[in-house]
């Protein structure tokens, strides 16, 4: 559930009152009682209230997680935070502590066609982050509105694997650091030919970006 609020700009209501705004608002949007209770709503950008969560769902994490899912999914689909397609890691993990080893599949399939990968380690929100976390978040959402949603990149991008990384889960932060990034946002390409993974600049623009891809995206099958 943590993950899937962390997708979202939260915003928490204290009642204020019978008097106060909040239960004329609740009220007007689906809500049936003047008593507090936890309600919660989905609006959009426009203040417009998108749905409200069914009574009772928002005390059961299984089925709030899969409320709010939906609606990430939904706006996330006509609403792309970034131009340049990087899809979730599938990854796998064995072992335990240091010797804990975490492997992706799409990358292994492009090693495996000497085809070029790029990764995007970039770090979700969560409501339980530190300082340092919470920056390393708020830098990631600026390098994806910016760099990573640029269409000139995005073009030149096509014929890589694209694999993004969360650095708030800990087997998708081991994957990362065993390419070398030990922060967010980088982007990494892996490299046919290369003895070692290329991490390019975190101040990287779209442009620049672009060029990287350019520049080692004709090193399939070498």
């Amino acid at each position: 559930m943590i993950a899937q609020a962390a997708r979202f700009e939260r915003v928490e209501w204290i009642y204020d009152g019978l008097n106060g705004k909040i239960i004329p608002w609740t009220k007007a949007n689906g809500g049936t009682s003047d008593d507090p209770s936890v309600l919660v709503f989905v609006v959009g950008h426009d203040g417009k209230v998108i749905e409200k969560a069914p009574d009772g769902e928002s005390h059961q994490p299984r089925a709030f997680a899969q409320f709010l899912k939906r609606h990430a999914d939904a706006w996330e689909r006509t609403h792309p935070r970034m131009k340049v397609p990087f899809l979730p890691a599938e990854i796998t993990a064995v072992g335990e502590g240091a010797a804990r080893t975490v492997t992706c599949r799409a990358l292994e399939d492009a090693k495996a066609e000497k085809a070029p990968a790029a990764v995007y380690v970039g770090r979700k929100g969560l409501a339980a982050d530190d300082a340092k976390a919470k920056a390393e978040a708020a830098a990631c959402r600026k390098f994806e509105k910016e760099s990573l949603s640029s269409a000139e990149a995005a073009r030149a991008a096509e014929g890589w694997a694209l694999v993004v990384l969360d650095r708030s889960d800990p087997d998708q932060a081991i994957l990362a650091k065993s390419l070398g990034v030990e922060s967010a946002p980088t982007v990494v390409l892996v490299v046919p030919g290369e003895t070692k993974p290329v991490l390019l600049e975190k101040t990287i623009s779209g442009g620049g970006l672009a060029l990287q891809f350019k520049k080692y995206g004709t090193t399939k099958g070498k």
